[in-house]
């Protein structure tokens, strides 16, 4: 297996062991040419694993690998191969710095300027945290200051998004759950619910999304939350609600202060008048007209989604993929929710580029507060568990929402063949109300789809079978992620996991999702609150079933 194909989820890795579709390979490998042959030329595969194209006289001719976007590979039947065979022309190092480069390159026009914004993960704070043997806090501080340098003009945090996307994701559930079991058995029907039907699966995870959409299309996708991941819900804050509310109420404001100060010449003009009619006539007329242009350059200058440029720092290469999903690009603004994703370990490769000793650099105190996770006391406000907390909340949602039972004491888990599933119910009067689990890696995924298969086409009794399940493609879920900072040796590795899971919790004070004002204040005056028409429509997605394609280059030869 390559360096760089490690990176990718077990689900998205293409290998001879395969699980999605065993030794095959990308189908668009090579870029061929058109040429006036008489089409008796053939294809050889050199021991170097270069493509060479033989004409009829015996010429030898080499095929360059064409360039293949995300999209090509979102769209097509097989899965992302190594690093090196998809060249990600979007989501690299070099595509930043250069977004970056260009957006300080004074000789470039300044209506063409963007806003650059960073969104940091959890994950990606504490695996910095760890490697360089600092607080996350302390990572915060220095990247803010490196950020600076480089005039990146914001750095939010993913947390304060994965607050939506826990609220969203809870509100669905009881939704579907409501209509499964409450308002279908009322009204004498089967319980069961189209097209959204339980367990409802978690959807944070692309690497989980990708397979689910290539390998199982119709039958699993409904079982999805349609809620997007918190990469996705900060794609979208950061492009319209901060635009729109913050960015351009600065530049109204700045405006009114422009236009008040017109306003007093105006007046200083007026007194003038009765000194120099003629003159200063001439005079107000031309203040008139600058005040006109200065209005026609506020409204030109106004700041749209397409001068935001957003970067998203996260611990795993799926969210690249993620990120450039055509579901997550408008049309209209001709721009992406992310525009660019980079790994924890392409930030280590980003202070390489630049020549920064990050332990040297000084700690910047000050934070966005709109859209940062940080207590008066300097604490990040999180939520237990390194992986988005999914189960958790949603279990304690539900069981107040839907029995007005308050779990208050940790949930007590039942342990399944590994550490990575677990399993929790609720019991009301001896009857099983709710049954979570969660699962994560490949297999425990396979077992989980293979028991929703069976429970649909045997019929089984509903309380055999889970009403909500959250799912990770990486062993020990999202801190373990394959952008995360690793070692060579697995020992090391269970060590680095240990200590980066350490300093996820390090610092940190347990606020629930609906304690946080800052989020209640944007479903109050722009979404019209949680789980609304306008949040399904800002906040949630949908995915596609793939078609397999049969092509000769899939055959390894």
């Amino acid at each position: 297996m390559s360096k760089g194909e490690d990176k990718f989820s077990s689900v998205l890795k293409l290998t001879e062991f395969d699980y999605i579709v065993p030794s095959q390979i990308c189908i668009k490998p090579v870029e061929i040419e058109k040429s006036n042959d008489s089409g008796n030329s053939k294809i050889q595969i050199e021991s170097d694993g270069k493509y060479v194209e033989i004409s009829e006289d015996g010429t030898k001719k080499s095929l360059e690998k064409a360039t293949i976007t995300l999209n090509d590979c979102l769209a097509c039947s097989g899965c992302i191969t190594s690093a090196e065979s998809v060249l990600i022309t979007a989501q690299s190092i070099s595509e930043f710095l250069l977004n970056v480069n260009n957006n300080n390159d004074d000789s470039n026009n300044q209506d063409e300027k963007k806003t650059i914004v960073i969104t940091l993960s959890p994950q990606s704070r504490a695996s910095l945290a760890s490697h360089f043997k600092i607080s996350t806090l302390s990572v915060v501080k220095k990247l803010k200051t490196f950020f600076k340098k480089l005039n990146i003009n914001y750095l939010f945090d993913s947390s304060f998004s994965r607050d939506f996307s826990l609220l969203e994701s809870a509100a669905e559930f009881v939704a579907r759950y409501k209509k499964t079991y409450i308002n279908n058995n009322n009204d004498g029907e089967t319980g069961e619910l189209e097209p959204f039907p339980l367990p409802m699966l978690s959807s944070a995870c692309p690497g989980w999304i990708c397979y689910a959409e290539k390998t199982h299309g119709e039958f699993i996708l409904p079982f999805i939350s349609t809620t997007k991941s918190p990469q996705q819900i900060m794609g979208t804050l950061v492009k319209y609600y901060f635009t729109e509310k913050i960015l351009n109420n600065t530049n109204n404001n700045n405006n009114n202060n422009n236009n008040n100060n017109n306003n007093n010449n105006n007046n200083n003009n007026n007194n003038n008048n009765n000194n120099n009619n003629n003159n200063n006539n001439n005079n107000n007329n031309n203040n008139n007209n600058n005040n006109n242009n200065n209005n026609n350059n506020n409204n030109n200058s106004k700041t749209k989604p397409s001068n935001i440029y957003h970067v998203t720092i996260m611990p795993c290469y799926d969210k690249k993929l993620e990120a450039s999903r055509n579901d997550f690009y408008n049309d209209i603004f001709k721009t992406k929710d992310v525009d660019c994703v980079l790994s924890t370990t392409e930030i280590l490769d980003l202070f390489k580029e630049k020549e920064i000793d990050f332990l040297s650099l000084e700690e910047d105190s000050s934070i966005e507060e709109q859209f940062f996770q940080l207590s008066p006391s300097n604490q990040f406000y999180s939520i237990n568990g390194s992986s988005g907390g999914y189960l958790e909340f949603i279990y304690k949602y539900a069981a107040k929402e839907l029995f007005n039972v308050d779990i208050i004491e940790p949930i007590q888990y039942k342990i399944g063949r590994n550490q990575d599933f677990k399993e929790v119910s609720l019991e009301i009067d001896g009857k099983k109300v709710l049954n979570f689990a969660q699962a994560y890696g490949f297999r425990n995924i396979q077992n989980i789809v293979r028991k929703i298969k069976t429970n649909i086409t045997t019929k089984k009794d509903t309380n055999s079978q889970y009403d909500f399940v959250e799912i990770m493609a990486c062993p020990s879920g999202c801190i373990n992620g394959g952008g995360q900072i690793k070692a060579d040796a697995i020992k090391e590795n269970k060590a680095i996991l240990l200590e980066t899971e350490e300093k996820y919790n390090e610092n940190v004070i347990l606020r629930q999702p609906i304690d946080n004002q800052s989020v209640q204040n944007i479903y109050n005056t722009w979404l019209n609150s949680c789980f609304s028409t306008d949040s399904k429509t800002n906040l949630h997605t949908q995915y596609h079933r793939i078609e397999k394609t049969t092509n000769a280059l899939n055959i390894k030869w």
